[in-house]
């Protein structure tokens, strides 16, 4: 038995949570003695029967859902990929004593399994960026954690140039620039820079990646025009009609429907 599964069993008896217990044991003596497929079968069902017989409810919650179609092999040299993984919480999604809950940062990833292998099991709550004053509050609490000084006029300006996106807020702040100065207008224009156009910034690495893959996965002819164009305008809505005319693009709108999907964030 792996070692995290006495772990986990003693906690588990430790808050008397019998009915976790006793799956954490079977769970860990499958592990040993069946298949992986029967394995990943129990493991996904367990949430659901480990309440079923009470007024219980438990949460099955699963964070960065983009990644498990993409980053999960059946082999040790990564070359067998499982790119159906999403579709076998197919039943298991739909039980309301444990109701699942998937996010993730990357939306364009995250909305595309679900819609083709788990169609109309979720319902959307995208998450807009925080308001002025929830941006400011966040910039003076990083600052105290990071004790990196920041003025209330600095703060300000933090929040307006971040939009108020904790990512962009995060990048500044645990940011590998050296000499940080978020005082000033000059100073945090600078860690910015940093950000966006050097090679060792978490901002610009984390785009860059996001762009590698959304490029392969779309015509690589028209998907850079398409960013381009579409962060242009990314304070109104934009049409198809209005794309292709613009781009010279021929493309069905079904074509260009997957391919704005595959580029967004």
């Amino acid at each position: 038995m792996r070692k995290e599964f006495p772990i986990a069993l003693k906690v588990a008896q430790h808050e008397n949570l019998d009915e976790i217990a006793g799956w954490i044991h079977d769970v860990g003596n499958r592990y040993h003695n069946d298949s992986a497929d029967n394995l990943w079968d129990m493991v996904i069902d367990a949430p659901r029967y480990i309440v079923e017989d009470s007024e219980d409810k438990v949460l099955h919650m699963i964070d960065e859902f983009q990644y498990i179609n993409r980053y999960i092999f059946k082999d040790q040299n990564c070359e067998k990929r499982i790119d159906d993984l999403a579709g076998s919480y197919l039943h298991t999604c739909e039980y309301k004593n444990a109701p699942f809950l998937v996010s993730g940062s990357w939306v364009g990833w995250l909305m595309d399994d679900p819609s083709k292998q788990l169609p109309g099991r979720f319902r959307k709550y995208p998450m807009e960026n925080l308001p002025e004053n929830e941006s400011v509050e966040t910039i003076f609490k990083y600052s105290k954690i990071f004790k990196i000084p920041v003025t209330e006029k600095s703060a300000f300006l933090m929040a307006q140039l971040t939009e108020g996106n904790p990512f962009y807020i995060d990048g500044l702040f645990s940011s590998k620039d050296r000499n940080k100065d978020f005082t000033t207008k000059q100073g945090i224009l600078k860690t910015l820079e940093f950000e966006t156009l050097s090679l060792d910034g978490s901002i610009n690495n984390t785009w860059m990646e996001y762009l590698e893959v959304a490029f392969d996965k779309i015509n690589d002819v028209y998907a850079k025009q398409m960013v381009v164009f579409l962060s242009k305008n990314r304070e109104r809505r934009v049409g198809h009609s209005e794309i292709k005319e613009k781009l010279g693009l021929h493309m069905t709108d079904p074509e260009l429907e997957k391919a704005k999907g595959s580029i967004s964030i």
